[in-house]
């Protein structure tokens, strides 16, 4: 694979569990962008998701996520910002999942997570080692949540368990990340896991690789 520039998109898999294929695809800015990078991931974001929804309904259309940095403010420049990208790009907004820690959502502006929910975006909120967001669900509109990876590096299945049915009481999706084998992925199944990515599924796509890929099996790496 060709080696990327600074900037350059690069999506890792999403996949869902249960069903063994490809659901979709997430980016980041970086934990370390700035306002200005997080814009232009966003807008390379909705991008891509415009253009793999074309002639697409919504559910024939990949997932698409972007996680952002902790110290993203969630506000309503943010929602002013997202609402523009998306009438320029028009998208199946329900479809793309903005990835926020709980730190993040903390400090939102009044209302500025619930106006980015009505616009279409999903939120899924960021488990870390340093934040539970299991806890942040009480005070926190969302409408997923992440198994992180050093829970999955811990092996620790009897608090990723817990977490997963806490999702599951809230009508939450759920998304693995930091996946390393075939034997994780398989564990992750048969609890209920919804979602899954990390380097047991490949490695990083340009945008043109991800669109090909798309709804296609995924074997895990064991």
């Amino acid at each position: 694979m060709a080696p990327r520039g600074p900037g350059a998109e690069a999506w890792t898999r999403v996949v869902d569990v249960a069903g063994g294929r490809i659901a979709g695809f997430s980016t980041s800015p970086g934990p370390q962008a700035d306002e200005t990078e997080v814009r232009r991931c966003l807008v390379r974001a909705i991008g891509a998701l415009a253009e793999w929804g074309r002639s697409r309904s919504a559910l024939e259309t990949p997932v698409t996520m972007v996680r952002l940095p902790p110290d993203t403010p969630v506000d309503a420049g943010l929602v002013a910002f997202v609402e523009a990208v998306l009438r320029r790009a028009p998208a199946h907004a329900g479809r793309l999942w903005l990835r926020l820690e709980p730190a993040a959502t903390s400090v939102a502006a009044p209302g500025a997570l619930a106006s980015l929910r009505r616009l279409g975006p999903r939120v899924m909120l960021e488990a870390t080692a340093d934040d539970d967001a299991v806890v942040a669900l009480a005070d926190t509109p969302a409408d997923g949540l992440t198994v992180s990876p050093s829970a999955i590096a811990a092996d620790d299945w009897s608090a990723i368990q817990a977490g997963l049915s806490i999702a599951r009481h809230h009508g939450l999706a759920t998304l693995a990340t930091g996946v390393g084998d075939a034997p994780t992925h398989e564990r992750l199944r048969a609890i209920g896991c919804r979602w899954a990515e990390g380097p047991a599924y490949g490695d990083s796509l340009t945008r043109q690789e991800a669109a090909s890929q798309h709804a296609v099996a995924a074997s895990p790496r064991a």
